[in-house]
């Protein structure tokens, strides 16, 4: 009895993924959206069922990924199928909020890697820098049109665009970290409530608001800058790209010591649950304010400025 119900909720939840990956791969709008709940069935079935159903249950999936699309709905289903197991798995095992996250980033970042990988060496498609060529096109031919109509200095604004490009093409080891955090944390906000509706009890973050980086990361980043202003390391060279990418991850890291300061804003002065939430999203949308969460965070890292409005 118990094997006919496991049985028929797998199917269910494999109908349910199916009809998913098919809206994330065939409609365009929409499937953007879907991206973000591609791992619910693998959270609801790993959260209940032990590593080994869970592991026919994925196989599965990969099974039906190969009669609904291509490469692209294998990479699908392998990258959400994966991170949904995970965290799935860390729920069943009780393991911490923090824990799961860190997990659940740590295999997105190995299939993005992967797939990245995979698309170079044997479909010869470098869709990084495909995109970025695309880009450059796009402006160059904006850069063109402005210097017939006689606006600005062309020549130097070509010249910018190409250092950007290049600059983007050294960090992106660590927009690849960047990315997978993001995207797990995103995934999570959106499909835990969804989860925990169907019965499945996620722990929350804990006292989110008290997390602090170690003061050691402020240091780091200081002697990163020390570094790149004393030592002209040329362009383009490896010292280059990982001092670059250093920089990139440990400013960040000053961005989420930003954000849990704003978190420990609204506990500390009652606003409502959903204003850090709005805050931290308008950061994203407006460069101006991710330099303001920026410095927060390096003066609440340096100067435990939580301890001290809590002694106020």
């Amino acid at each position: 009895m118990k094997n006919t119900y496991k049985l028929t909720e797998g199917a269910i939840l494999l109908s349910i993924f199916s009809i998913f990956l098919l809206l994330a791969l065939y409609v365009p709008l929409l499937g953007a959206v879907v991206h973000l709940i591609l791992s619910i069935p693998f959270i609801l079935f790993t959260a209940k069922y032990t590593r080994k159903d869970s592991f026919v249950f994925f196989c599965s999936a990969v099974f039906i990924s190969f009669f609904i699309g291509s490469f692209i709905a294998l990479s699908f289903t392998i990258c959400y199928g994966m991170t949904g197991a995970v965290m799935g798995d860390f729920i069943r095992r009780g393991k911490s909020r923090v824990a799961l996250y860190m997990a659940a980033s740590f295999i997105y970042l190995i299939n993005l890697v992967g797939t990245y990988i995979v698309s170079i060496y044997f479909l010869k498609i470098n869709f990084i820098k495909d995109t970025l060529e695309a880009l450059k096109k796009a402006f160059e031919q904006s850069i063109e049109l402005m210097k017939a109509f006689g606006q600005g200095n062309a020549n130097l604004t070509i010249e910018q665009v190409e250092d950007t490009f290049k600059l983007l093409e050294i960090l992106v080891p660590s927009l690849f970290i960047i990315t997978s955090f993001v995207a797990v944390f995103v995934i999570q906000l959106v499909c835990f409530p969804i989860v925990k509706r169907l019965g499945v009890k996620v722990d929350n973050w804990g006292e989110l608001h008290t997390f602090s980086f170690p003061k050691s990361i402020l240091w780091y980043n200081v002697i990163a800058m020390v570094i790149a202003y004393l030592f002209h390391i040329e362009k383009g060279s490896l010292g280059f790209s990982i001092l670059l990418n250093t920089i990139l991850i440990l400013q960040w890291c000053m961005v989420v010591q930003g954000m849990v300061f704003l978190f420990f804003l609204a506990k500390r002065y009652e606003l409502p649950k959903a204003t850090p939430i709005i805050m931290t999203v308008l950061t994203f949308i407006f460069p101006f304010l991710l330099s303001i969460v920026w410095i927060l965070g390096i003066i609440d890292l340096g100067y435990d400025l939580k301890k001290i409005l809590v002694k106020k």
